[in-house]
């Protein structure tokens, strides 16, 4: 079944399209008349050789907004509808978006992706996992800090749609699991029980200087009495 079938599936089982669009409405970033609605995929091949389905969102500048998400997970395979459940659990995580999300395994079905598998998987008989990456470019719209009086202010003004690209950019940045050096904090990270860290002089080699210095402690021996001294010397 096509990515296109498949989520028209997901919005016919979660309320319809106009349940989608006053979604849209209630969120107040764009007019929900002129918004396109674009398939959430996600994937994990080790349990399902095919990309899935798991909700649906509206574009805003560079980023996608969630509009809906998949709670049934009784409509994908066995081995992935458990892995998902485990996931959840022990990652303590809210929903299906999180899940792929958090493991850099979801993207948005959009025009480009559509026009790649249309030209290039056929001829080459690729699967559609071939040609998608992982973008951290989908949210929720509870991730958008706004002021109300902004949003007002500049609803109809050319200046909104940059407003919110900059929260955007400055909410990804200053968000963990969105950190384009995540990488090199997992390199930290496990890198810290490494003996050879133990020698101070080697933490700006590995750090990039970036790494604060062990802290000094000066002590004023005349706070304390002799009794004191001699226990401890």
């Amino acid at each position: 079944m096509s990515v296109e079938s498949l989520h028209q599936d997901f919005i016919e089982r979660n309320g319809g399209l106009g349940v989608f669009k006053w979604i849209i409405e209630q969120d107040g970033f764009i007019n929900p008349t002129k918004a396109k609605l674009y398939p959430i995929i996600a994937w994990n091949e080790y349990y399902h050789t095919d990309v899935v389905v798991i909700g649906s969102a509206y574009k805003y500048g560079d980023y996608f907004i969630v509009i809906n998400y998949e709670e049934d997970l009784s409509n994908y395979p066995k081995k992935l509808k458990k892995w998902i459940e485990e996931v959840m659990d022990i990652a303590e995580l809210n929903n299906i978006i999180e899940v792929f999300r958090d493991n850099h395994l979801v993207a948005v079905y959009d025009e480009n992706m559509k026009m790649m598998t249309e030209w290039y998987a056929d001829d080459l008989e690729l699967p559609l996992t071939s040609f998608i990456s992982y973008k951290n470019n989908i949210i929720f719209e509870n991730e958008i800090i706004l002021n109300k009086d902004v949003i007002e202010k500049n609803k109809d003004g050319n200046d909104f749609i940059e407003n919110i690209n900059n929260l955007l950019k400055e909410f990804l940045t200053n968000t963990t699991k969105y950190n384009p050096n995540y990488s090199n904090e997992i390199f930290k990270e496990n890198s810290f029980f490494n003996p050879v860290f133990n020698n101070t002089s080697n933490y700006s080699k590995f750090f990039n200087n970036d790494f604060p210095n062990p802290p000094t402690i000066k002590v004023n021996s005349d706070e304390y009495d002799e009794e004191f001294k001699v226990k401890w010397a």
